[in-house]
């Protein structure tokens, strides 16, 4: 059921452990204490849904702004690639071309989004990785047919983590490689030929990560 968290807002769990709707958001303009029980709604549930928020493209970049500097697709469009969207802070993630029609199966494009159906972080390739991601569904597949974007409890799946694990993860403080080539190869092993991720740039994070 919902309930109204502290303020102005109606949260809605949608698991046990994380995840859950955030309604009564009027984002055409958000006020300081409304913005920050959305950010407190998302340090605790950690994926948060806001449905039918109404934003176009530049509302969009503009709550996105309200977390911090944001990262855009200038480094993905130096080699004279063109960007479909009108704001460089909005990645791309469709199956569309640049003039809007639907890349072939077949298609390069095609074969590189399979890597997104892979388990990963946003933007974990990069020496500075996402804070946050904002995702916005502009057209959804018919009920039924896919294309839905799961989530994973990662600070519920560390505390039950048995304690001699959790120890050693902690005292060794591991840092994890991170290479967007290797989830390309693996979801499409033909689509990248001669290319050996390990050849390559690899961002490095530590493994386990606190707020």
């Amino acid at each position: 059921m919902p309930h109204e968290e502290d303020g102005h807002l109606d949260i809605v769990e949608l698991h046990p452990t994380f995840a859950a709707e955030v309604r009564g958001v009027s984002f055409e303009d958000i006020r300081p204490d409304v913005f920050d029980e959305i950010h407190a709604a998302i340090t605790k549930y950690g994926v948060v849904k806001f449905p039918k928020t109404g934003l176009d493209d530049a509302g969009h970049v503009k709550f996105s702004a309200s977390f911090g500097e944001l990262d855009d697709v200038s480094p993905y469009t130096k080699l004279g690639k063109k960007h479909r969207l009108a704001f460089e802070q909005l990645f791309d993630v469709s199956n569309l071309l640049d003039d809007g029609s639907v890349a072939p199966v077949e298609s390069h494009r095609s074969a590189m989004n399979k890597g997104n159906s892979l388990f990963h972080v946003d933007s974990s390739f990069n020496p500075r990785r996402a804070g946050y991601s904002l995702l916005r569904a502009h057209q959804l597949p018919p009920k039924g047919t896919g294309g839905a974007t799961q989530y994973a409890d990662t600070r519920t799946a560390f505390e039950e983590l048995p304690e001699d694990l959790k120890k050693e993860l902690l005292e060794k403080d591991y840092v994890a490689c991170h290479s967007l080539y290797h989830s390309r190869k693996i979801a499409s092993p033909g689509s990248l030929p001669g290319i050996n991720p390990e050849d390559h740039f690899m961002s490095r994070h530590k493994l386990v990560q606190r707020i």
